[in-house]
């Protein structure tokens, strides 16, 4: 509900969190403007994934985006085209777009500038799900991301407390 989300959105003010809407926004940019207007008061944070076109990302918002150029699940056609979304994601930076607050990608071995790095489809145990989804093992990372997103490797856990000590790095 609208109320539980403001309820959350303060509670991480409170204590220094961000909040991501991790939607992965990807219409054109008249449609994406429309539907990140309710997120900017409860959000931080949305991702995008700008298959639409480099309009998308000039949208001006108070929301920080973080964009989508690789996948983790297995067969996604993204990371096919990943170098022409790190490309647009570059200009845009060289432009001053200072929307942009970071890239979720598998490999930022190849990103050359002083950006955020997320990197999704982390699971201490598991190295894939029946519906696609491939996992890295933190600890078998060549390159180390700013951020990981873990999921279901702490949602689906027993003892949530004890597994995210696996992810500490």
């Amino acid at each position: 509900s609208a109320q539980q989300n403001e309820t959350l959105y303060k509670l991480c003010k409170k204590y220094d969190l961000f909040l991501w809407e991790d939607r992965k926004f990807n219409d054109i940019a008249n449609t994406f403007n429309h539907q990140i207007k309710s997120y900017e008061s409860i959000r931080d944070y949305v991702s995008v994934c700008p298959i639409s076109g480099v309009d998308i990302l000039q949208v001006k918002s108070n929301l920080k985006y973080f964009v989508l150029i690789e996948m983790s699940s297995r067969n996604n056609f993204i990371n096919n085209i990943s170098n022409e979304l790190y490309q647009c994601v570059f200009d845009e930076l060289k432009n001053n777009n200072n929307n942009i607050a970071g890239i979720i990608c598998q490999s930022s071995s190849y990103i050359k500038q002083d950006i955020i790095t997320i990197k999704p489809g982390i699971n201490a145990k598991n190295k894939r799900d029946n519906v696609g989804q491939t996992y890295n093992n933190l600890h078998d990372l060549q390159d180390k991301p700013t951020l990981i997103v873990v999921g279901r490797g702490l949602t689906n856990a027993e003892n949530p407390k004890e597994e995210i000590k696996l992810y500490k790095y």
